[in-house]
């Protein structure tokens, strides 16, 4: 049963539509390990970004349906625009995959920053999925009868904002990562969430929001937009993650698929050096868009 079986109100849907600024770099102050955060792109970027609107959050979870694995029919090849186009044609169930895929991507970057004492860029991570990716998820996780995880996002940003570090923090952040796992495996039933069509869909769709939210963050050559620079990095990120977790099951299912996903996705992530982005991309966003189309090419031996 959900621990909120009637929760709070819902978050206004206009948050889901809270435009994004660039904020300016926070004290570097480091907290536990050493994270690389990379250089200031110059300062025009302490500026409000024009492109600031994201559009990809708050983008609606599909209407309940019969439940469907692996590709969600033609909608598994569609999709584009970031965040937005992540859940675009899915099945229900890889909807919701998708959508706890972007939870973990925002915290991912927020929790580097975080650990860096980059506190101003850190925050703008931890609030995009409280406030805005999880008004979309609750309902979804209601309609499952899933346990939420509202209070443990809010106690998370609530500590971010203090800039607080330390033991603390990773205990929050652990915290609403048990939740987002126990709402992947209670939400999505074990014969579809460990399947190879699942898992390759879930992965080329969190890849391809991460090339639309990369080629969003650059402007006339540059990096006008950090944030979803740091989205993508932190997209990216999570989604090496799932396939390192299923590493054994999508290895037997085809290894030369695996070797050829690995070897797209390493050269992919020479995208995004650091949690700042470099002073000019290292890849254009039409090599990240070829490198993901290689990357789903590979993956379709996973189908």
């Amino acid at each position: 049963m959900p621990d909120d079986p009637e929760g709070p109100p819902e978050r206004p849907a206009a948050v889901t539509r809270r435009t994004k600024l660039w904020l300016g770099l926070g004290t570097a102050v480091m907290v536990g390990g050493p994270v690389a955060v990379g250089p200031l792109i110059g300062a025009a970027a302490a500026q409000p970004t024009p492109r600031g609107a994201h559009a990809g959050h708050g983008a609606p979870m599909p209407a309940p349906a019969d439940r469907q694995g692996g590709e969600g029919g033609e909608g598994g090849e569609g999709g584009e625009g970031g965040e937005a186009g992540a859940a675009a044609g899915a099945s229900p169930d890889v909807a919701l995959a998708a959508r706890l895929m972007q939870v973990r991507g925002h915290l991912s970057i927020g929790m580097e920053l975080a650990r860096a004492g980059v506190w101003d860029d850190a925050v703008v991570h931890f609030v995009h999925p409280a406030e805005e990716i999880y008004g979309d998820l609750r309902p979804e996780l209601r309609r499952r009868r899933v346990a939420g995880f509202a209070a443990e996002l809010d106690a998370l940003l609530a500590r971010v904002r203090r800039r607080r570090g330390g033991p603390e923090l990773e205990a929050l952040h652990g915290a609403v990562l048990a939740k987002v796992d126990a709402a992947w495996r209670a939400g999505i039933p074990a014969g579809i969430r460990d399947g190879t069509p699942f898992l390759a869909d879930v992965a080329s769709r969190t890849l391809r929001a991460a090339g639309g939210e990369y080629a969003g963050a650059i402007e006339d050559g540059r990096f006008a937009n950090v944030v979803e620079y740091q989205d993508s990095r932190g997209f990216v990120a999570e989604t090496a993650a799932l396939l390192t977790r299923h590493e054994a099951v999508l290895r037997a299912k085809d290894a030369s698929a695996w070797a050829e996903a690995m070897t797209a996705l390493a050269e992919l992530r020479r995208a995004w050096p650091a949690a700042r982005p470099p002073e000019a991309p290292v890849l254009t966003p039409g090599a990240v868009s070829a490198g993901v189309s290689r990357f789903e090419l590979a993956a379709r031996g996973w189908r």
